[in-house]
């Protein structure tokens, strides 16, 4: 068998696997963005949200179930039944993806043209079905080593992954270009495929590996029991993420319609939406690439440890997760805010990258604090509790951006107060159930006051320094890369002095 690392050092690895990927993943869109037009980001964008309310519907509860399931099952000595468990996990998944894509290539016309409001996204939308087919695939066994505790091939994967992805669209676009705006999005899409059949063709062999090794470790239990707990997991969850994706299409497809409502030119406000949804977002999400890994480990560990009913360790890794997150989000998010308009001319040659970035950094805070709590829901078992939370503040972003994009002099001011209040409303409404399961205590010094001083500190000082590299002559891209080095490495020291250690 392969060896199973603890929580902390599954996550560290996992997350450094992740910052790389991150960090590729963001080189690969500054050169998309240098040689395509913001329009062009703007319509692949559009047809993004089916890609993400598919992979909602068909598979987002069955990786679940299948990593908190695979994580009960080797707690419980019965590692033999998780062959039976992914397999029956598959099966689900490929009819109901079949559904789907039926259903989209029937209607491929009305959705395009009635739902996302561009024709040009008819040739990107037929080509993400079989993308859709792969990576649902690849999912379902990368959750498998997830829940087993087996990181090191999924996360290598995910690297081979992003870097295939950026050799192939980059490639397909340097041969091909200049097409029509249509074009160029199938040529992303084509590229999209090209990475997902390298991945899951990979993941697949070594899961089925793996899996032929676990048949001989015991377990005995019914189908039918399998399938209700499968059901249990993925049904909630399932419907949560449909729900809650479908409203973040539903934002994604309102945003340039009530821009346009609100007088702006219709190129205008394809434009707008291209630089806040694929160069703002994207570059407030590089430093989160940790919390995405702390998900994905959390939620099997704590499902292992409710199997063993280990309470003092649910504590301490929830304590330590939470802490995680504000040691390490609270100053990444406020250097992002500083020198976000110096970063977004030197990687996107885009003035506007920065102009919503101050309420996208505290949302993005939130967002990283209501991931990892909706990922302790799910582990502890609460999938009912996280889908209402989720629901609730899907609908609460779909509202700021109906009611207050569309009004002049608004706009997308109106979503980035709507990203922060929703997440901040999700991160109450869960803190709350995990607290009274748990017994989980606030911890305000480690958690808020710590942090709180270190980034001020430091974001003080990143400021200074910057400004005297710049005013002394220093490159730009030197002048940023210099001030965040040395503002990260006062704010380890600074916690270090307070007793707080970041990354344990």
């Amino acid at each position: 068998m392969q060896r199973e690392y603890p929580l902390g050092q599954s996550a560290m690895m996992l997350g450094v696997t992740s910052v790389v990927t991150q960090i590729c993943g963001f080189i690969y869109r500054i050169f998309l963005a240098r040689m395509v037009s913001a329009e062009v980001l703007g319509i692949f964008q559009l047809i993004m949200p089916v890609y993400s309310v598919a992979l909602s519907l068909t598979v987002s509860g069955l990786t679940v179930a299948v990593s908190q399931q695979s994580a009960t099952l080797q707690a419980g000595g019965q590692q033999g039944l998780i062959r039976r468990l992914v397999r029956y996990c598959l099966l689900a998944f490929l009819a109901l993806i079949g559904l789907f894509s039926a259903a989209v290539f029937l209607w491929y016309d009305p959705i395009s043209v009635g739902i996302l409001g561009d024709a040009r996204t008819q040739t990107g939308l037929l080509l993400l079905m079989p993308c859709l087919a792969l990576t649902g695939v690849e999912n379902l066994h990368k959750h498998y080593f997830f829940g087993t505790g087996h990181v090191v091939p999924a996360a290598l994967i995910e690297l081979l992954e992003m870097v295939v992805r950026a050799v192939a669209v980059l490639s397909l676009l340097a041969v091909f270009l200049p097409r029509s705006e249509e074009h160029s999005v199938a040529l992303i899409v084509c590229g999209m495929i090209a990475c997902e059949l390298v991945s899951t063709l990979a993941l697949v062999l070594l899961a089925k590996k793996d899996l032929h090794r676990r048949r001989f470790f015991g377990g005995q239990g019914s189908r039918l029991a399998m399938l209700r707990s499968v059901a249990a997991v993925a049904a909630p969850v399932g419907v949560s993420a449909t729900a809650a994706t479908l409203m973040g299409a539903a934002n994604a497809v309102l945003i340039p319609q009530r821009l346009v409502y609100g007088g702006a030119e219709v190129s205008r406000a394809m434009s707008d939406y291209g630089i806040i949804s694929a160069m703002t977002t994207p570059m407030l999400g590089l430093p989160t690439a940790l919390i995405g890994a702390l998900n994905l480990v959390l939620l099997p560990r704590l499902s292992e440890s409710m199997a063993r009913q280990d309470r003092s360790g649910l504590q301490r890794r929830l304590h330590r997760s939470v802490k995680l997150v504000a040691v390490t989000m609270m100053p990444a998010m406020a250097f992002v805010y500083l020198l976000g308009d110096e970063i977004g001319l030197l990687l996107f040659r885009q003035s506007e990258v920065g102009r919503y970035l101050a309420p996208m950094a505290v949302g993005t805070f939130f967002a990283c604090l209501s991931s990892v709590l909706g990922a302790a829901l799910n582990g502890l078992g609460q999938q009912k509790c996280a889908a209402r939370i989720s629901i609730l503040c899907g609908a609460v972003q779909l509202a700021f951006t109906y009611f207050l994009v569309g009004i002049p002099g608004v706009g997308l001011w109106g979503y980035a107060a709507g990203f922060c209040v929703s997440n901040l409303l999700c991160v109450r409404l869960a803190y709350g159930p995990i607290e009274k399961l748990c017994n989980l205590k606030f911890d305000g010094f480690s958690w808020v006051i710590a942090p709180g001083l270190a980034t001020l500190l430091s974001v003080l000082w990143v400021n200074l320094l910057h400004s005297i590299l710049v005013v002394s002559g220093c490159g730009a891209g030197l002048a940023v890369l210099t001030s965040l080095v040395c503002g990260t490495v006062l704010y380890l020291v600074t916690m270090a002095a307070m007793g707080i250690k970041v990354f344990t």
